[in-house]
């Protein structure tokens, strides 16, 4: 088992797409609008992308007045 941080988009798109109405939301922070503010990892075994995780950044929360 081995944790890589992923930066292949076509290799993190064709995991996604095996189970795209799971990860819709996943595909489209892979548009290049959102990519720069994502990270992605994947757990490999054998070679095999087994899982993902993405982590999205500059996330912000206004402050209410």
């Amino acid at each position: 088992m081995r944790i890589e941080r992923l930066k292949d988009k076509a290799r993190i798109e064709a995991f996604l797409r095996k189970n795209a109405e799971l990860h819709l939301y996943s595909l489209g922070d892979l548009d290049d609008f959102f990519r720069p503010r994502t990270t992605w990892y994947g757990w490999q075994q054998n070679g095999e992308l087994q899982d993902i995780v993405l982590i999205y950044s500059e996330f912000t929360v206004e402050k209410r007045q």
